[in-house]
């Protein structure tokens, strides 16, 4: 699990709650989120993407990145089976790290 006290405007996700520190980043790209709301609307940054189109937006983003890695948001009420879906869809275009952000109890 990755642990972030990422701060977004506009997203209204409830993150679970998981003990644990931040990961520290060697990478100096950017790091790609994807967001998963409660009802499920899946946006990759700050750009809503329907599901049926998400493999396709994922390899476009990430083409040219060196870093195939990307942070998953998923709100804490949406069924784990739709997030290990969308998981793993994003490894099927040749993403390499899958991260799921949580929240730091307290927080």
């Amino acid at each position: 699990m990755i642990t972030s006290p990422f701060m977004e405007q506009g997203v209204n996700i409830d993150l679970p709650v998981a003990k644990g520190g931040a990961l520290k980043k060697a990478v100096k790209e950017t790091p790609v989120t994807l967001f998963v709301s409660k009802n499920r609307i899946i946006r990759l940054g700050e750009q809503p993407v329907p599901q049926d189109q998400l493999a396709q937006k994922l390899n476009n983003f990430f083409q040219n990145r060196k870093t195939k890695e990307l942070f998953v948001r998923a709100d804490k009420d949406v069924p784990y089976g739709f997030v290990a879906e969308i998981i793993a869809l994003a490894q099927s275009t040749g993403i390499e790290r899958v991260g799921l952000v949580t929240q730091e109890p307290g927080s």
